[in-house]
């Protein structure tokens, strides 16, 4: 189970798997304080299912979910990271490939934050040591960032949880960091 982390929605969206049902993966909108549930959205388990690691987030000025997964389970030198936007009123679905980079390409998206007033999207990949920078209204690409004492094989020194702070611009994240000098 997976929330989107937008405190200041009335609605939230949720990233949900029947394990008994074949891991079938849905999108729930709810408004979880007024205790009412608006749509139930059906996903593609094979691309939206556990291995493939999904990664949810919500951009609320435009009544999305985002998920940001590794379509081919992370694989060395594997395909670029997959950015889905999903209407939360119709179940509408568009989605473009992220970046790519490093001598191992990106391997799993670690983690995923949305400024939900912008549509700015940020991710962190495993194998590149790198954070991602994206625009969703234009379903494009902005930059990749590599992580500071790291280079694009540094897999161990990868970012992981990442967060957004809409007030301030900035998407906060984790990393184990070891510079020398």
């Amino acid at each position: 189970l997976m929330a989107g982390t937008d405190q200041s929605a009335d609605e939230t969206v949720l990233l949900v798997i029947e394990l008994k049902k074949r891991d079938r993966p849905h999108l729930l909108v709810s408004n979880v304080a007024a205790n009412t549930f608006s749509n139930d959205i059906p996903l593609n388990p094979s691309l939206f299912g556990p291995a493939n690691g999904a990664h949810l987030a919500q951009y609320t000025a435009a009544n999305q979910a985002v998920l940001a997964l590794s379509p081919d389970a992370g694989t060395v030198h594997g395909a670029a990271p997959l950015i889905a936007l999903v209407d939360l009123s119709t179940g509408a679905m568009s989605q473009f490939s992220g970046f790519n980079n490093g001598f191992f390409h990106s391997g799993f998206v670690n983690g995923l934050a949305v400024d939900p007033i912008t549509g700015i999207a940020a991710t962190t990949t495993e194998l590149n040591s790198q954070v991602e920078f994206y625009d969703l209204n234009a379903q494009s690409g902005i930059a990749a960032v590599q992580l500071p004492c790291t280079t694009n094989t540094d897999q161990i020194h990868s970012g992981s949880n990442i967060a957004v702070d809409p007030v301030n611009s900035l998407f906060p994240f984790t990393e184990y960091l070891h510079c020398d000098g």
